[in-house]
């Protein structure tokens, strides 16, 4: 109700401490990322300005536009990130490498 789009799929993620997710950005999916448990650092980049936030309540979250590079840092054991979708899952929407990304950023 209170997101900035509708919803089209829902997933969570639990990893350790240590472990890095991500490493890839979307072309089309938006995604609103949050940590329910544990402690998060999201990286997020265009191919010019990256930015770092860090994550560990509930109620904060950050929106990872479409065209953004992402990855994930879970700093405590058994950390949780819910992620809310606006596309249903499309393989053809990944971008899995990062040359391939700032490549295609550049065509923007």
């Amino acid at each position: 109700k209170n997101l900035p789009f509708k919803v089209a799929r829902v997933f969570t993620v639990k990893a350790n401490a240590n472990e890095i997710r991500g490493n890839h950005a979307h072309k089309k999916c938006l995604q609103l990322m949050f940590c329910l448990n544990g402690k998060i650092r999201i990286r997020i980049d265009n191919g010019y300005k990256k930015i770092t936030k860090t994550l560990s309540k509930p109620n904060l979250g950050i929106l990872v536009p479409n065209g953004f590079w992402a990855n994930q840092t879970y700093l405590e054991n058994n950390s949780i990130m819910i992620v809310f979708c606006n596309r249903k899952y499309e393989k053809d929407d990944y971008i899995h490498d990062y040359k391939k990304f700032q490549s295609w950023s550049n065509q923007l």
